[in-house]
């Protein structure tokens, strides 16, 4: 018997070995076809991410697509989103593939991770959401405002309108429009994006889409999330109720809104989150026409989006296309249904449908009138020309009793104009009188007004005050210059010495005191912008001293009043102020005076500084008057 030796295998190792055989005789298909190896290696498919934008729940990536050698945006879930969340995920992606439209935004492809981690991709528009043009509207950004114009942001809104026609007649709504979901690509494109919160009427809604989230925060331009879904100031009533079904209204109201901010650049409703909710079911909203700091709102339009945001869904409008069709009749100058226009308005509109129409039929009218009367014109200087020669044989029999009638009137026209003149010199000297009298007490009872804005009131609103008693000063003096009071000007001249209006001063019929020759010297190197600057305020300071002038300090002071609400300069203000210190106390040694514009202080001392403000009681006002520097 021959030896015979039993090899045992196992089948792990007959499985290897037969795995082996095929590779050997197998021929890889890649090595053939290098594209064909691209579209199986998944794991690098999806190349050069770069995140784009982050939500609540989803971070949006621009990935190069290497199987069809694209950009697209690839949508991922958050590393700290939970399972629970996938399938909400992922039927956001599927409700959006079902929705073919242009103005949509469409769906690649659908897939998951090695980590079974799901994705989408989409495709990528260059361009910015319809939010960002608003706020570059709103901040005047030049390459927002030069591109686009109200007629432009309303076509991009019939867009949004005509991409929810389409959705809402396949039963989707999408109860989040608003207008950082809408993109808008740099030639143009417009796609409704964001389906998250999107349900099929009748059908299932994604509800558990957000309420794994950990942090429900409120963030008005953030979706809200938890038992509410939608964005404040752009969700309907009804979807802050619950107690209501969601239908398209929900979306109308949602467009509504949108349309609002076209017009005003800014949401319908504002305020913290629980304020906007409490205004949105209570149906709080101020029309954009009736907005003070915005004009040239179309009222037309202001009508058009308060209907849409009417606080029951049954008083907006029954469609989407209702809506978008409005909105088109106003672009083609009709009026709209929301408007309730007048027979004036409408005949408004079809002048400017028609102005060359209208323009022509005008000027046809016009020429036929103008013809018109020449002809009559002309017939009506016939009938004169026979009527006056008709009228000359009686004229000259008439002559001879009108030479003696014009003998008597003429004695008595004498007469009547002596005694006339006797009564317009009366009447002259009485109103002269009457003048005289009134300018006296007019400007006692005006300059009483006056000292009281320039020695009291210039303590607390110098502007103001200064303003008013030169206004009062204009009114009684215009076109009484030659009998107006010496003082008057004085007090105009004195008025303007303090608002640094150095030339007024010089050109007064009178002047002030040795206010004239300070003034005659400051405004060799004053500016025109009614700001002294600190190097002249020394020097009329200076100036002073070689003119004597009682009441000169009193004049700094008000200066300084003045000078502190008017200069933005801190700093420059303060070299004035320790001018004025200096000048009331001459003795003043060891001298510190230190300002500090980072921290916005002062720092004052020394010896023998006995003066910081002045203080006296008003004689004509009798109240006490305590200004500091």
């Amino acid at each position: 018997m021959s030896d015979k030796k039993t090899i045992k295998i196992s089948e792990d190792q007959l499985h290897s070995l037969f795995q082996e055989s095929l590779t050997d005789e197998a021929t890889n298909p890649s090595d053939l076809s290098p594209l064909l190896g691209s579209l199986l290696s998944p794991r690098e498919r999806y190349r050069e991410r770069e995140l784009i934008a982050s939500g609540g729940m989803k971070n949006i990536y621009s990935v190069f697509d290497s199987k069809t050698e694209r950009h697209v945006a690839l949508a991922e879930l958050k590393k700290e989103m939970p399972v629970e969340v996938y399938e909400a995920f992922l039927m956001e992606a599927k409700l959006t593939g079902l929705l073919e439209h242009p103005n949509i935004i469409t769906i690649h492809d659908i897939g998951i991770y090695a980590d079974e981690k799901p994705y989408f991709t989409m495709e990528l528009k260059i361009g910015d959401s319809l939010g960002a043009i608003i706020d570059g509207i709103r901040t005047d950004e030049a390459k927002y405002t030069s591109k686009f114009n109200l007629a432009d942001l309303l076509n991009i809104f019939i867009k949004v309108c005509d991409a929810m026609a389409y959705a809402h007649s396949r039963s989707v709504i999408h109860l989040d429009l608003k207008p950082d979901n809408i993109q808008i690509g740099t030639f143009g494109e417009v796609l409704v994006c964001d389906w998250g919160l999107g349900k099929i009427i009748g059908g299932k809604s994604f509800d558990n889409y957000e309420t794994q989230l950990l942090n429900p925060d409120f963030i008005n331009n953030i979706t809200l999330i938890g038992q509410i879904k939608g964005t404040p100031g752009y969700m309907s009533p009804e979807q802050i109720n619950r107690k209501h079904d969601k239908s398209c209204q929900c979306d109308i109201y949602s467009l509504g809104a949108i349309l609002y901010a076209l017009l005003t650049k800014d949401s319908p409703i504002k305020g913290n989150t629980e304020d906007i909710l409490k205004k949105t079911v209570s149906g709080f909203i101020i029309p954009p026409e009736k907005i003070t700091d915005l004009k040239h709102i179309p009222k037309s339009l202001s009508a058009v989006a308060m209907k849409a945001l009417a606080l029951e869904p049954t008083d907006r409008y029954d469609s989407v296309t209702q809506l978008r069709d409005e909105v088109n009749n106003f672009l083609q100058g009709h009026s709209t249904d929301a408007q309730n226009a007048t027979l004036l308005t409408e005949a408004t509109l079809f002048f400017k449908r028609h102005l060359a129409a209208c323009s022509i039929a005008f000027i046809s009218l016009l020429l036929i009138s103008v013809g018109t009367l020449l002809f009559i014109g002309d017939l009506n200087t016939s009938i004169k020309n026979e009527a006056m020669a008709r009228q000359t044989a009686e004229q000259e029999q008439k002559r001879a009793l009108a030479a003696q009638l014009k003998a008597e009137m003429a004695t008595k026209l004498y007469e009547d104009q002596q005694r006339r003149s006797q009564e317009a010199l009366k009447l002259y000297q009485d109103e002269k009188n009457w003048s005289d009298n009134f300018m006296r007490v007019s400007a006692k009872e005006v300059m009483q007004h006056i000292y009281r804005l320039t020695d009291v009131d210039i303590y607390s609103n110098p502007i103001n005050a200064l303003k008013k008693a030169n206004s009062s000063l204009d009114a009684l003096i215009a076109n009484r210059e030659a009998e107006a009071p010496k003082i008057l000007f004085q007090q105009r001249a004195y008025i303007n010495f303090i608002r640094c209006e150095f030339y007024k001063v010089v050109q007064s019929p009178y002047n002030h005191g040795a206010l004239l020759p300070i003034a005659q010297e400051l405004i060799k190197t004053h500016s025109a912008d009614n700001l002294i600057s600190p190097e002249n305020f020394q020097l009329m300071i200076d100036l002073s001293l070689n003119h004597n002038y009682g009441h000169f300090n009193t004049v700094l002071t008000k200066m300084l009043s003045y000078d502190a609400v008017l200069r933005k300069s801190t700093s420059e203000h303060s070299q004035l102020v320790h001018s004025v210190l200096k000048h009331r106390n001459r003795g003043w040694e060891k001298q510190i005076f230190k300002f500090s514009k980072k921290e916005n202080h002062l720092q004052i001392h020394g010896s023998k500084l006995h003066s910081l403000g002045i203080s006296f009681r008003d004689s004509r006002s009798k109240q006490d008057i305590n200004y500091c520097l």
